[in-house]
């Protein structure tokens, strides 16, 4: 994800002088890492040796110091909560089953008792494919988001509000809202879906790439050049991992006139990619992490969630680790309806193989651009969901 706008608001006038960005590199004690999912203020991977590790915001209990034990074939990341897949086929969730706020019982950290194939979290409601192809979705259901069609499917994706799956014959199918069309999917043979805040892109099996939905700030052009492997669909942009494997970004580079580089791929080759709100993280092909993009949640608080812990990173060449320099320079956050709680955008990330992880974020968590509004020279922001 990723991969959250319930009529929460707020206040960003002055938003932000100073930003947290983050270029790092992490491997593991000699397990390098496999899957990856990215929300909007926290992180979380899976290494080979199926254990967890999350790194950010742990405000609700979504990424704790030691996650769950696995082992686990894969991890998604939702507003505040997260949830993994195990070998067995069942799904351990943690973190917050309400809403932001504490006060809407959503259970989208209580997972059902079927077994799955592949699972992915939206911001307050998650959506799995059953054993059977089947495909069960719990949580938050304020759009219709978690009212899964009949059939079977190889991949689903959860968004804001929206999901969006690939059927046995190769087409999607998307359910929920559907305010920009992210919901309306466009004919074709497709072997990837990604469902962001108020957008959709997806994988033909041709390699091609299209998108559909809200494309306010370029994050959902119709097609994108060149052949793709995996598509990785957010709030205000989208990362698609290329045959190549070099990662490519677009959409909306700046947030409030701020340039976080969340948009900004590094060089060199990945084998799976996922996107937040301003935040982006990959594992390259020998099984490091980087990410890149801001550490700032949207109301000015350092959170961390493009740093994974300090004795698994390995700052890039060139890119020194930013961790005590970003918490030195993180502004004081502006008063709000809720000053503690992020602007959660999910992204809902998936891999090449065709199996989501989060969203994809997706990672999530996703902001809705529509209801961004001026007032009095500050920025009064609408946000449904992020998950």
């Amino acid at each position: 994800m990723n991969r959250y706008l319930k009529a929460s608001v707020f206040v960003v006038s002055a938003f932000v002088s100073a930003s947290a960005t983050a270029s790092t590199e992490a491997s593991a004690q000699g397990y390098p890492f496999e899957r990856i999912s990215c929300s909007d203020i926290h992180s979380c991977s899976v290494k080979s040796d199926g254990s967890v590790v999350c790194w950010g915001s742990n405000e609700k209990g979504q990424a704790p110091p030691h996650a769950p034990e696995g082992p686990f074939t894969q991890v998604t990341t939702g507003a505040y909560h997260s949830c993994g897949l195990r070998t067995d086929a069942t799904v351990t969730c943690w973190g917050a089953n309400e809403d932001q706020k504490g006060k809407a019982f959503f259970g989208q950290a209580t997972p059902p008792k079927f077994k799955f194939t592949q699972i992915d979290a939206g911001s307050y409601f998650n959506c799995g494919i059953k054993t059977d192809g089947e495909v069960a979705c719990w949580g938050d259901s304020r759009a219709a988001q978690t009212m899964a069609p009949k059939g079977k499917f190889t991949q689903v994706s959860a968004g804001y509000q929206h999901a969006c799956g690939v059927m046995t014959s190769g087409s999607v199918v998307c359910w929920g809202r559907n305010m920009s069309g992210e919901s309306t999917a466009p004919p074709g043979h497709f072997k990837q879906v990604s469902a962001g805040q108020t957008h959709s892109c997806g994988v033909l099996v041709d390699g091609k790439l299209v998108c559909w939905g809200g494309n306010t700030d370029g994050q959902a052009p119709p097609t994108v050049p060149g052949t793709f492997s995996q598509v990785s669909a957010s709030s205000i942009h989208t990362c698609g991992l290329r045959t190549d494997g070099t990662v490519t970004c677009w959409g909306a580079a700046e947030v409030f006139t701020k340039h976080y580089g969340h948009t900004d791929a590094p060089p060199g080759a990945f084998k799976e990619v996922s996107a937040a709100f301003a935040t982006s993280c990959g594992i390259r092909e020998n099984g490091k992490i980087t990410c890149w993009g801001t550490n700032l949640g949207m109301n000015g608080v350092f959170y961390g969630q493009a740093m994974p812990p300090l004795d698994l990173a390995e700052p890039i060449p060139g890119k020194p680790d930013e961790r005590a320099s970003a918490q030195a320079s993180v502004p004081t956050p502006v008063p709000s309806a809720n000053a503690n709680s992020p602007l959660n955008l999910k992204g809902a990330s998936v891999d090449a193989s065709g199996t989501a992880t989060s969203g994809s974020g997706a990672k999530a968590m996703i902001w809705l651009l529509a209801g961004l509004v001026v007032v009095g020279g500050g920025y009064l922001l609408f946000r449904p969901r992020t998950a």
